[in-house]
């Protein structure tokens, strides 16, 4: 079913058609982008999106015949050095906080304390941000397609590692079924504000985030 499903590099021009994507089939349902605030504007700005495009690193699924896009994998590059520069932010939940400051303090967290850098002796890896795929299309393989067409341009980039943060329980599933090592973990129920509440309650079976990782 999926040998018309062609995996090629997401260009600049690609941009607003993704943007689109990401917002009708990413962070409609992303597990912690459904715990915003009704006023709130769920995820990133396209200026964060043209960045990621620029490293080279992003890739989409598309049906050849249509040109239809049914599926993304968003991903950069990072350093000890961006890891550090990270470090330095304050990462404690205020009640001035977005979601998305919320959702980045965490994330930033779980990835000081899964110390990848440290834990793999390595200098250079390749951070999996998203794979998502158009509700219509999910269960056919295509982001499990996706994520080994990442690690294949891994490879082929130098990187040692690759890794990703899993806030959903079927992503965190797929990357098991992988392979990929799971690091490090923490369930929402555990990740509390300044008030001993717990910061996102998504709906089950999402219980917890965790951090994957696998060696290129």
């Amino acid at each position: 079913m999926e040998s018309n499903i062609k995996i090629c590099c997401i260009t600049q021009t690609d941009g607003p058609r993704v943007y689109d994507f990401l917002k009708s089939y990413f962070f409609s349902d992303e597990p912690l982008s459904t715990c915003h605030r009704p006023e709130e504007k769920r995820g990133f700005g396209e200026e964060i999106l043209s960045s990621l495009i620029e490293s080279g690193l992003c890739l989409k699924a598309i049906v050849e015949e249509t040109q239809e896009l049914v599926g993304v994998v968003l991903n950069d590059a990072e350093d000890p050095l961006k890891e550090e520069e990270e470090e330095l932010c304050n990462d404690e939940v205020t009640t001035h906080d977005t979601t998305g400051d919320k959702i980045h303090k965490f994330l930033t967290k779980i990835q000081r304390e899964a110390d990848l850098f440290k834990r793999y002796n390595i200098q250079k890896l390749l951070h999996l941000i998203i794979v998502t795929v158009k509700s219509e299309w999910r269960g056919r393989g295509i982001a499990s397609r996706l994520s080994k067409a990442v690690m294949e341009l891994g490879k082929e980039k130098g990187f040692e590692l690759i890794t990703a943060e899993c806030t959903s329980f079927y992503t965190a599933k797929m990357f098991q079924h992988m392979g990929w090592d799971i690091v490090h973990s923490v369930r929402y129920k555990d990740y509390l504000d300044g008030n001993g509440q717990p910061v996102f309650q998504p709906l089950a079976p999402h219980d917890a985030c965790r951090v994957y990782a696998a060696r290129l």
